[in-house]
């Protein structure tokens, strides 16, 4: 596992959250890399569910499908 000192976690496409959801202001055009998946993913992830209370089950029943 990377440690997360070294990790680019740059907020690249501009995700964000207000009182109504999360909003990503830069959104991606194209394919993207592994890299920048996994970056959009951990802001969405950070701001959707800070408690990590929800994330797992969902995860789970995504590689479920």
């Amino acid at each position: 596992m990377p440690d997360p000192t070294t990790v680019d976690a740059t907020n690249k496409f501009f995700v964000g959250s207000r009182a109504d959801g999360v909003m990503i202001l830069r959104q991606p055009v194209g394919p993207l890399s592994q890299a920048d998946a996994l970056n959009l993913a951990a802001w969405l992830v950070a701001l959707a569910d800070p408690s990590e209370d929800e994330f797992p089950a969902m995860l789970a029943a995504v590689r479920s499908t």
